[in-house]
């Protein structure tokens, strides 16, 4: 964490305190995002595993390769169905 000189200037704190503020949302945004993108992803691996749509509706969905879907969705811990 950054440490700040304690200055007896109001306009440096609020300027601190709206740097720190405008940190905050980023990493809230970023986090959103990201958790947003992990959720889509689970739910395409679960809907594929379950057999609600096939392995290339779910390639599709998540614009991924073959070979980066199969391995993304074998990493989160989901099998591919064998297909008859």
């Amino acid at each position: 964490m950054l440490e700040y000189k304690q200055t007896g200037n109001p306009d440096e704190k609020k300027y601190e305190d709206v740097l720190r503020e405008e940190g905050r949302e980023e990493g809230f945004a970023e986090g959103l995002e990201k958790g947003l993108a992990r959720g889509r992803k689970t739910e395409v691996f679960v809907s594929v595993q379950e057999g609600d749509y096939g392995v290339v509706r779910g390639i599709q969905k998540l614009n991924l390769s073959v070979e980066e879907f199969e391995k993304e969705m074998s990493a989160a811990g989901y099998q591919i169905p064998v297909e008859v």
